[in-house]
C-alpha cells in the first residue's frame, strides 16, 4: 500500500496551533492567570517579640501595653507598635503573673514583691520578707496578699503597711482574696474558714468553719451575690458573699486546675476528660463535654491533651489550650466546638484575648511572644 499525502486542511490547522503556542510564549510574562485556590491558614502571626526570657509566666494586657515577666525580666511591650518600652532585670524569676495595680505593675515571686511605675519601670517600693509571699490582690488603692501567716494590706502608692491580720492556727496565706462590693474582702486563708473582712481595716466581719470540707479556698470570684471558690482539689463551692452559707457544692472526681466565671456561668476542665459549664447561681450544670474526644472535619474524633492553661472566654466563646498546642475553641451555650487550632510551635500554658477581636496573645517556649489572629 502507498501512504495517502496529507491533507491541505490539516497542514493549516497544525500551522494555526503553532502560532498559537508561540503566541503563548511571547506573550505569557503579560498574561494573569488566577492562582490556584488554596485552604486558608486557621491564623496569622501579627508579631512575634523576643523577650530576655524563656520561661514567661502569663501575661497581662490593659488594652494597650502587654506586660510580663520570666526568670530575668519583667517587661512593658506596646503592642501597636511592637516595641518594648521597658526592661528590668529580677533578682529572682517570678513565680506569678505581673499584675496591675493603679499606676503600678507588679512583679513578684514567694520571696519579694516590686512596685513598678506602669510607664517607665521605675521601682516605687519593693519588700523582701523572710516568710514566704502569696498571691497578691489589687482592691481600692490598697494590694493585699500573704505575708507568710500574716494578711497584710499594702498602701499602694508607699508600700505602707495598713494592716494585718492572721489566724489562730498560723498558716501559710497562699491565694489572694476577693471583693464583695467595695467594704469587704473574702478569703480562705489555709485554715477551714472562710472570712469575710472590713477592706480599709481588716477588721472580722464573720467567719465560717467549713474545716471538713475544705483548707484553702483559691480563685474566688463573686457573681450576683454568690462566691464561687475551688477547694484544694476536687470540688467546687457556690457560698452566699453576704452570709457564708452554701447555696451549692459541686464535685469534679479528680483534681480542678482552674476555673473561669464568666456571663453568669462557671467553666472548668477536669481530668476526668470533660469541660464542664455551670450556673453560677446555682450550681446546676449547663452542658458537659467530653474533652477526650473532639470532632473534626473528617468526623474522625482525636484526644485532647491534659490542660494546664486558664480557660478564658469572651463573647464569641470559650478558649482552652491544651499541652500538645491545641486551641479549642467552645461555644457558650451548647458546649460544642466551633474550632480546634494547631500550632506549629511549643506553646507556654496561657491565652490572653485581645476584647472585641480575634486576637490574642501566646507564649512560645523560646521566650517570644505571639501576636496572633484567628482566621
Amino acid at each position: 500500500m502507498f501512504n495517502q499525502p496529507p491533507k491541505a486542511g490539516g497542514r493549516k490547522i497544525r500551522r494555526c496551533c503553532q502560532l498559537i503556542a508561540l503566541a503563548l510564549i511571547v506573550a505569557a510574562p503579560f498574561l494573569y492567570l488566577p492562582p490556584a485556590s488554596a485552604e486558608p491558614t486557621p491564623y496569622n502571626v501579627l508579631g512575634r517579640w523576643a523577650t530576655e526570657n524563656q520561661t514567661l509566666r502569663p501575661v497581662t494586657f490593659d488594652g494597650q501595653n502587654l506586660y510580663l515577666a520570666g526568670e530575668k525580666t519583667i517587661e512593658a511591650w506596646d503592642t501597636k507598635s511592637g516595641k518594648r518600652l521597658w526592661e528590668k532585670a529580677l533578682e529572682k524569676g517570678a513565680d506569678f503573673r505581673p499584675r496591675l495595680a493603679g499606676d503600678l505593675v507588679l512583679a513578684n515571686s514567694k520571696t519579694y514583691m516590686m512596685a513598678l511605675d506602669r510607664k517607665t519601670g521605675e521601682t516605687r517600693w519593693s519588700i523582701k520578707p523572710d516568710t514566704p509571699l502569696g498571691t497578691p490582690y489589687y482592691h481600692n488603692g490598697s494590694i493585699i496578699l500573704g505575708v507568710g501567716h500574716l494578711l497584710t494590706s499594702f498602701d499602694a502608692a508607699t508600700g505602707k503597711i495598713k494592716w494585718t491580720m492572721s489566724t489562730d492556727q498560723a498558716k501559710g496565706i497562699w491565694y489572694a482574696p476577693t471583693a464583695f462590693g467595695k467594704e469587704h474582702l473574702l478569703v480562705g486563708m489555709g485554715d477551714g474558714f472562710l472570712y469575710s473582712l472590713v477592706a480599709e481595716t481588716g477588721e472580722v466581719e464573720w467567719q465560717v468553719d467549713r474545716s471538713k470540707e475544705w483548707q484553702y479556698l483559691r480563685q474566688l470570684y463573686v457573681w450576683d451575690g454568690i462566691l464561687v471558690a475551688g477547694g484544694y482539689k476536687d470540688n467546687l463551692f457556690g457560698l452566699n458573699a453576704a452570709t457564708g452559707e452554701e447555696a451549692w457544692y459541686w464535685y469534679s472526681g479528680n483534681f480542678i486546675n482552674s476555673h473561669l466565671v464568666y456571663g453568669g456561668a462557671t467553666y472548668l476542665w477536669s481530668p476526668t476528660g470533660w469541660v464542664y459549664s455551670l450556673d453560677a447561681k446555682t450550681g446546676k450544670r449547663n452542658w458537659r463535654t467530653k474533652s477526650d474526644y473532639f470532632p473534626r472535619k473528617s468526623k474522625k474524633r482525636t484526644p485532647w491533651a491534659p490542660v494546664m492553661a486558664e480557660i478564658v472566654a469572651d463573647e464569641k466563646g470559650i478558649y482552652v489550650l491544651d499541652m500538645k498546642n491545641v486551641l479549642h475553641i467552645m461555644d457558650h451555650k451548647t458546649g460544642e466546638g466551633t474550632s480546634a487550632i494547631q500550632f506549629t510551635e511549643n506553646l507556654r500554658p496561657f491565652v490572653v484575648l485581645e476584647a472585641g477581636t480575634k486576637r490574642m496573645f501566646l507564649g512560645n517556649r523560646k521566650g517570644e511572644i505571639l501576636y496572633v489572629e484567628i482566621n
